[in-house]
């Protein structure tokens, strides 16, 4: 609720929430491993390339989120896919930290 708030009083400051996402996605996407990138308003995705079990039963899923963990970075990808949905709240700062978050869960992976 509070998040609907935050949108009711202020809708400009999050009109621009996908291009937000969209100058940390440009950096990642480079990595050959990544696929369908995409971004819908507060959200933004992508697929990592596995050889082993695709989908929601990936195993890289899991070495993602543990790295990211130890940076402080807490996600939950979902098998192979990786996915942030921030709060509207979120500061530039924080952001960029989920993202360093995200790469270091790319850089661990073989």
């Amino acid at each position: 609720n509070a998040s609907l708030d935050l949108l009711e009083k202020f809708p400009q400051k999050y009109l621009n929430f996908e291009s937000r996402h969209k100058n940390h996605l440009k950096k990642i996407i480079k990595d050959s491993r990544i696929e369908f990138p995409r971004v819908t308003g507060t959200i933004a995705a992508f697929n990592i390339k596995v050889t082993d079990r695709k989908g929601y039963l990936s195993s890289v899923g899991k070495i993602m989120k543990a790295n990211a963990l130890k940076v402080g970075v807490f996600i939950r990808p979902l098998g192979d896919v990786v996915y942030l949905m921030p709060p509207l709240c979120i500061t530039d700062e924080e952001l960029e930290k989920c993202y360093f978050g995200i790469q270091k869960g790319l850089d661990s992976l073989p």
